[in-house]
């Protein structure tokens, strides 16, 4: 080899790797680290002993990264008999050595960091669009219905590189624009607004025994249970308006009920709270698909009402958007569930003298049926049981405010659609949905498309709608494109608006990307805290939330309806999702620190989830903020969403939860288990402890590394069952929990408010999994190696700004990857 290859050879490797490092930085790895991650044994399958020290490389790079963050949080060498440990000066050499060359490495390597990928909008920011572009309410009529479920990577549902696009998303994305467009469509005159008096009893049919009876002897309708998913009637529907309403729009309702024997003797056989107030429920539902009384996937609670005590009948008014074909119908919120039935129980327990036996099974069905009415007008004439009452229900709508509607306009503007218009309206409506200015070269195909329909016989509306049904299965709309490098201000517009909206800008994050100013910092500011504030940021509160804790898996392995009945008598599974959305939300409004999300002393809580978690009693189905008594509910780890999300519906299992905690809450996921270790299933059958067979499972080599990390973690857990209710013992062994554990740190703790504790000493590592979340989320790429520095700078920030939950917001808004492709 020639000098002057040696010489460039050596300049190749000098600039790879700054400074090498010290002799005692070896011999630290040699001493305490290749006896569990050197020649022989690989525990979590890392080997350090053959660890190159060339930092350009990523994947030495991100091991590197690990072994500083192993000894910042004091996890490795593992505190065991007969494990040397380095004393504090030993690892102070390591640590302040790579403090100083990993910036270093990552500085070199920013210049070919990762970058966002060219991704389209995933079936939640289809349907927010949608709804923002043509004014259609996607609550009622869903877009992607027949799309497939997007891909996800580490849990989110956003990211570019996941996101791929086949035929069949096209194929689906042109019927959707189909259905969309004539949705949108609204020629013709402005519709009348109607109006409709219905007197009781409104449900002329349909219906229980003592529902019929009760409307057979009195003017009312009568509601004696509970409805929802496991009832079999509880609601009073308008048989005078079996199709719902005529026309999509909104809709005022007013409703007359009272309650009826709020007291009662019959608590033994009706057990209610009687020092509640009875509570008429407003329900919208899809009249042409259900029948009246029965619960339908299609319900949508919009309100509840106390009802006085005293039987005086209350007037309820309220406005509702309602879908063509839906319609309002009424229930008791807070019933009793399945207390009545036909009523015989209750005559037999109270009227025993009334009360008659069954008729002869051989005398056949009409007999019995009979028996049974007759029972239940018995019962209803002599009824001393609670009740709510349905005196009159009035509709009045639609009440319209603009018309043709917005969606309408955009698409024909506000006349006839003549040919010679055609370019204006593709241009205007491109402009939309493109998201930025589009010039009108871009167009020309789709004009060329619309004239070649019009040729062929089409008329000029029917061709135009075939050049928007083109547009919305364009790149240009389904994808968010971002060609530079550095975000222009159109496209640092849309990726805040789907960062904070999940939705496409509005017109003043156009007005600012028209003027030149979105990008400056003030500006970009100002425009973070506006958008924050409004409405559509409940689309950022619940769906990275919901991302970020993973409470997306709620609903998918629901509980036993008869072990835990107030899961479904209170809807707790939408009930626990809004409590922790809206703590999110509280924090985020009041920019409270991050260390909130690990010890609270407020949640929001309904009267389900009150008496869920022993809480004094509420009387409403809407949630509300309260005061934490008890120390174990403060924080994420007392809400019930957490507690179900990291449960099967049956029972819980420490290592679910463990592992959800070091994934999710601290950023530090163990390796996946081997794939030749059998996976432990929870203890079901009571024959041990889960704790004593975890401590079997972690004799096997393979696996004693990662649950010694894992296990401690989910049996600060194990007091809380499958939903979050608190219990002391095992329901199938009834053997006392034990939730105490040791971290591999050393550190003990006793129970859920003393590990609590200690995550609270962890704090900056929920920080850094918050920013690192955010900052995937809203740039729609996983963060590799190259980019800690931004995600370092991002979380200084936010702490010289406060540590609040807003000022990280802004702070990954003002970051370089967010601001660039």
């Amino acid at each position: 080899m020639s000098n002057r290859a040696v010489i460039l050879w050596l300049g190749l490797a000098m600039s790879s790797w700054a400074s090498l490092p010290p002799a005692s930085t070896r011999a630290f790895l040699k001493s305490y680290c290749h006896d569990c991650h050197g020649e022989q044994t690989q525990k979590a399958e890392r080997r350090f002993d053959t660890l190159r020290f060339d930092l350009s490389d990523r994947d030495n790079l991100r091991r590197w990264q690990e072994i500083l963050d192993v000894l910042h949080r004091g996890e490795m060498p593992p505190r065991k008999k007969n494990v040397a440990q380095p004393d504090a000066p030993e690892i102070r050499v390591v640590v302040s050595w790579l403090e100083t060359e990993l910036p270093k490495a990552y500085a070199k390597l920013k210049s070919t960091g990762g970058q966002t990928i060219y991704r389209r909008l995933n079936r939640f920011e289809y349907r927010n669009t949608i709804r923002d572009l043509l004014g259609i309410n996607t609550e009622f009529i869903d877009p992607t219905e027949l799309f497939l479920p997007d891909e996800e990577e580490e849990g989110l549902d956003n990211i570019g590189n996941a996101l791929v696009t086949s035929d069949y998303t096209l194929q689906q994305a042109m019927a959707a624009a189909e259905k969309m467009i004539q949705r949108a469509t609204r020629f013709g005159e402005r519709p009348k607004t109607g109006r409709w008096s219905f007197a009781g009893p409104v449900m002329k049919k349909k219906g229980g025994i003592l529902t019929e009876a009760s409307r057979q002897l009195n003017p009312y309708d009568e509601i004696f249970e509970q409805a929802g998913p496991a009832g079999r009637t509880g609601y009073v529907a308008i048989s005078d308006l079996p199709e719902g309403v005529p026309t999509t729009g909104r809709y005022r309702v007013r409703v007359s009920a009272s309650s009826n024997n709020q007291r009662h003797p019959w608590g033994e056989m009706i057990p209610t709270d009687q020092d509640r107030a009875s509570r008429l429920g407003v329900v919208i539902f899809n009249a042409r698909e259900v029948q009246g009384p029965r619960y339908h996937a299609s319900d949508k609670r919009v309100g509840e009402f106390a009802l006085p005590e005293s039987g005086e009948r209350r007037m309820v008014e309220l406005e509702v958007l309602l879908e063509e074909g839906w319609a309002p119908r009424f229930s008791w919120a807070n019933g009793p569930f399945r207390a009545y039935s036909s009523g015989e129980k209750l005559l037999k327990r109270y009227y025993p003298k009334l009360y008659r036996e069954r008729p002869d099974r051989r005398l056949g069905t009409k007999a019995k049926n009979e028996h049974l009415r007759e029972m239940g007008r018995l019962l209803i004439q002599n009824n001393l049981g609670p009740t709510i009452r349905v005196h009159r229900v009035e509709i009045e709508g639609p009440l319209i405010d603009q018309w043709p509607p917005m969606g309408h306009q955009l698409m024909y503007g506000n006349g006839e659609v003549r040919s010679e218009d055609i370019e204006r309206h593709l241009h205007r409506f491109a402009n939309q949905a493109f998201r930025r200015p589009v010039p009108r070269s871009e167009i020309a195909a789709y004009v060329d498309l619309v004239r070649r329909y019009e040729g062929k016989g089409k008329t000029a509306t029917e061709a135009l709608q075939i050049g928007i049904k083109a547009l919305l299965a364009s790149t240009s709309f389904l994808h968010l494109p971002e060609l530079n490098e550095k975000l222009s201000d159109y496209e640092l517009a849309s990726r805040l608006s789907y960062f904070l909206w999940s939705s496409m800008p509005d017109a003043s994050l156009f007005d600012q990307a028209k003027r030149g100013e979105l990008r400056k910092p003030k500006t970009l500011r100002a425009q973070v805290e506006r958008m924050l504030k409004n409405p559509k940021s409940t689309a950022f509160v619940e769906h990275f939330t919901d991302r970020w804790l993973r409470l997306d898996k709620i609903g998918s392995m629901p509980p036993d309806s008869k072990t835990h009945r107030l899961y479904y008598t209170e809807n707790l599974d939408a009930a626990m999702k809004r409590e922790t959305h809206l703590f999110f939300g509280h924090i985020l409004k009041h920019n409270l620190d991050i260390a909130t999300f690990l010890d609270s002393d407020f949640t929001f809580v309904n009267r389900g989830l009150a008496e869920l978690y022993g809480m004094p009693p509420l009387e409403d189905a809407e949630l509300v903020k309260v005061a934490i008594t008890n120390p174990r509910r403060r924080g994420l780890l007392g809400h019930a969403s957490i507690l179900t999300a990291t449960a099967n519906g049956i029972d819980t299992s420490p290592i679910i939860r463990g592992v959800w905690l070091l994934e999710s809450l601290l950023g530090t996921p163990p390796p996946a288990p081997p794939p030749d270790v059998e996976p432990l299933s929870p203890d079901l059958r009571g024959a041990k402890s889960i704790r004593e067979q975890l401590a079997k499972h972690r004799e096997i080599t393979a696996c004693n590394d990662c649950h010694r990390r894992i296990d401690p973690m989910g049996f600060a857990l194990e007091n809380f069952g499958p939903i979050g209710e608190w219990r002391d013992t095992y329901p199938e062994s009834k053997s006392t929990i034990d939730a105490s554990a040791q971290l591999p740190t050393g550190e003990r703790y006793r129970d859920i408010n003393e590990f609590r504790a200690l995550l609270l000493k962890r704090k900056h590592l929920v920080l850094q999994q918050l920013a690192r979340r955010l900052l995937e989320y809203s740039t729609g790429r996983i963060l590799e190696a190259a980019d800690r520095v931004d995600l370092d700078h991002v979380i200084e920030t936010a702490k010289k700004n406060g540590g609040g939950l807003r000022d990280l917001i802004h702070a990954v808004a003002q970051s370089e990857s967010f601001r660039t492709k």
